[in-house]
């Protein structure tokens, strides 16, 4: 567990000293130098990538709470603080050997029957069932080697290997269509969760109602370390010899499942409030998730798209929207805006928020979420994601930018709003679109991939903002210098128009 007693007041006073913005002497209007500025800060170097429960994370945190206590909002939890804190759980992941070559699995499951995880053995590939030696594999400990196109797929594929009596499998999981399968969230169990008891449940429909049955998911690239190959590549190569036997992929392959104790960490979201004459009837939430992915071997995931952008458009929209209110202004409905921790390892923040007693005093009209809104150029999402694996050092054609926002909605009532923030962006922005046909791979990625999914769990609509994937997403390349700040001023003057529009009715 991280010993917080004393450590966000510490970083408090650290963030206090950044050269934050005096928000009593701007306008009520957005403000680009200051959603620059709060970019610069929140994807600088010294936030480490603000990974959940990180050092970074929590003087991240701190400058959120320092912006909503400059801006005046009202703290919601306990009616002292804005931090709402909760506890995440990390469990270690299962190690996989091949040929010496060591990797930690994050995705497994073990059905009934079986206690033990942890040996030796062989990895087999085979073309067809009917060259399996299933007595071979027995008496080897051997793993079938398998590359389902998808979750749905795989359920499939296991089951018929099962019926010719294997009982071991490492299955290979291609990134874009698995980390993207709408089934994603049925299928996948990370290390982190929001309850101390272990659990691999997420991919328990692969192995539902069979016994003494092994899972083991890696990714291209793990097995690639661990076999010598790329094994999209290297196993149809293996086809011809392995139609008539097994053909042994590895050797002295070994698993292992790590003690079942979880790691403590302590994390927050930031919460701060703006009253309306309503009180906590038809509640506005507006959100924003402000955690990222730390450091790797790579280097610094400084996340400014991802989504110090959100972040900054919050906290810029929130310090609006109060100056109206400090001005005279009068609101119907009362704002809340929540910054997000834990969004990047299973949208836990906000899961634990829409279940706390803050949230459940409130009556919520809808969320209005922000994941991504810093970018220009449309791409698809597998030229995205070809180009982040492949473009190492790419950077953008600023030709290609255009001025646009996808928008998503879901839930009653949504649809009029969404025809609210097309007017306020044709009035106000001439030449700007809201994009509502992002295709189908972004809806998908969107419907599961941000903070609104849990809201919708809850049945409350939803709006949801984003410019898209793009090649840096989820690499150190996606830094401050990437932003398009005069697209990102744009959308968040459409966005608080529009929260504007909802909370004066």
């Amino acid at each position: 567990m991280i010993n917080k007693s004393g450590g966000l007041l510490f970083l408090v006073f650290l963030v206090s000293l950044f050269p934050i913005g005096l928000h009593g002497q701007q306008p009520c209007v957005v403000d680009r130098d200051l959603l620059t500025q709060h970019v610069y800060i929140l994807a600088s170097d010294s936030m480490q990538g603000r990974m959940t429960g990180e050092p970074g994370q929590q003087m991240a945190a701190a400058y959120i709470a320092g912006q909503y206590g400059q801006i005046g909002l009202v703290p919601v939890i306990g009616d002292t603080s804005y931090f709402q804190e909760f506890t995440v759980f990390r469990s270690k992941p299962a190690t996989m050997r091949v040929q010496g070559v060591r990797v930690e699995v994050e995705t497994m499951a073990l059905s009934a029957g079986y206690e033990e995880f942890a040996g030796d053995g062989t990895l087999y590939f085979s073309y067809k069932r009917s060259a399996l030696d299933v007595d071979k594999l027995a008496e080897e400990n051997g793993f079938v080697l398998l590359q389902p196109r998808n979750p749905r797929h795989a359920r499939r594929v296991v089951r018929r290997h099962y019926r010719e009596g294997v009982r071991r499998f490492a299955l290979v999981a291609d990134s874009p269509l698995w980390t993207y399968h709408k089934m994603m969230a049925e299928f996948y169990e990370m290390r982190y969760r929001l309850t101390e008891e272990p659990s691999y449940h997420r991919i328990d429909k692969i192995i539902q109602g069979l016994d003494s049955v092994q899972v083991m998911i890696v990714t291209p690239g793990q097995m690639s370390q661990m076999i010598g190959f790329n094994p999209d590549f290297g196993l149809l190569e293996m086809d011809s010899r392995s139609r008539r036997a097994m053909v042994p992929v590895g050797e002295a392959i070994a698993y292992s499942k790590s003690p079942m104790v979880a790691e403590e960490i302590v994390t927050e979201n930031v919460v701060g409030m703006i009253h309306g004459t309503r009180g906590l009837d038809e509640v506005v939430v507006v959100t924003a998730h402000y955690d990222h992915m730390g450091v790797d071997d790579k280097g610094i995931h400084a996340g400014a798209d991802d989504n110090a952008s959100g972040t900054a458009a919050l906290i810029e929209i929130a310090r609006v929207l109060q100056c109206m209110q400090d001005s005279g202004e009068v609101f119907n409905r009362s704002v809340v805006f929540v910054a997000f921790s834990a969004e990047e390892v299973g949208l836990l923040g906000s899961e634990y928020f829409v279940t706390s007693e803050p949230f459940r005093a409130m009556n919520p009209l809808m969320n209005i979420n922000m994941d991504m809104i810093g970018r220009s150029v449309k791409y698809s999402t597998f030229q995205a994601m070809r180009l982040q694996a492949t473009a190492t050092n790419y950077r953008e054609d600023h030709s290609l930018r255009e001025s646009y926002v996808y928008l998503m909605n879901k839930g009653r009532g949504t649809r009029r709003f969404v025809r609210h923030a097309r007017r306020i962006a044709s009035n106000d922005h001439p030449g700007f679109t809201i994009d509502r046909s992002p295709g189908l791979m972004k809806r998908i990625t969107y419907r599961y991939g941000s903070d609104h999914a849990s809201f919708i769990k809850e049945g409350i609509p939803v709006m949801v903002w984003f410019t898209g994937l793009h090649p840096d997403y989820h690499t150190p390349r996606d830094t401050p210098d990437r932003i398009d700040y005069e697209n990102m001023t744009r959308i968040t003057d459409v966005i608080l128009k529009t929260t504007l529009q909802i909370i004066s009715e």
